[in-house]
C-alpha cells in the first residue's frame, strides 16, 4: 500500500504501458545474488501499480521482465483511491504466483522501489528508494522477513525525546 502525493494523477495508458504514467513500481530479486543490470533471471520482477484517474477508470497491474508473469497479472490485485493532494493504492500479489520467491523466516530478498510521476504534456520520472539506478538489482536494498512484528519505537522512546535535558536552553534544570 502507498499513499502518493501527486499534483496531476495521470494515469493514460493501459497494460504493459502503465510504466509511462503516474504509479508505483516494486522491483524484487528474489535470490539476491545482484546481477546487474539482467532483470530477466527467472526471480527477478518488475511489478508496476497505477491508480485509476480521471483518464482510466480501473487501476492496473502489471508485471515485466519475468518468463512468467503472465501468472502474477492473473493473480495480483489492486485497488485505488484519488485523495486531494494525489492518491492511495493498495496491491496484493501471491508468492506463489511469484517463481523463485519462498520467503523464510529470517531470510531476505533484495527489494527497490520507485514511484513513478508523470504530468501533462511532460515525460514521466522517476524517485527511487535505493540507488541510482531503479531497475539494477546490486543496488536494491534488503528486505528481511521476520516471525513477528519488529518495535521501531519503543514505548520509552518518545518519553526520553520529550524530557528536558539539562543543557537545553528552555530547561529550567541547571546549565551544564
Amino acid at each position: 500500500a502507498a499513499t502518493v502525493t501527486d499534483d496531476q494523477v495521470v494515469t493514460q495508458h493501459d497494460g504493459e504501458n502503465i510504466w509511462q504514467d503516474d504509479a508505483v513500481e516494486v522491483w524484487l530479486d528474489c535470490r539476491h545474488d545482484s546481477v546487474t543490470h539482467t532483470l530477466f533471471q527467472d526471480d527477478e520482477y518488475q511489478l508496476g501499480f497505477s491508480p485509476a484517474s480521471q483518464y482510466r477508470n480501473n487501476a492496473v497491474l502489471w508485471a515485466w521482465r519475468n518468463p512468467k508473469a503472465d501468472e502474477v497479472i492473473k493473480t495480483g490485485q489492486i485497488a485505488s483511491a484519488l485523495v486531494p493532494g494525489g492518491y492511495i493504492i493498495e496491491a496484493s500479489v501471491p508468492w506463489a504466483a511469484l517463481q523463485g520467491c519462498s520467503p523464510t523466516v529470517g531470510g531476505m530478498i533484495g527489494f527497490n522501489i520507485s514511484v513513478v510521476d508523470k504530468d501533462e504534456d511532460q515525460l514521466w520520472s522517476h524517485v527511487t528508494w535505493s540507488g541510482q539506478l531503479h531497475s539494477d538489482p546490486s543496488q536494491f536494498g534488503h528486505l528481511y522477513f521476520m516471525d513477528a512484528p519488529v518495535d521501531l519505537f519503543p514505548a520509552d522512546m518518545f518519553e526520553k525525546a520529550d524530557e528536558k535535558a539539562p543543557w537545553d536552553e528552555r530547561s529550567d534544570s541547571p546549565k551544564r
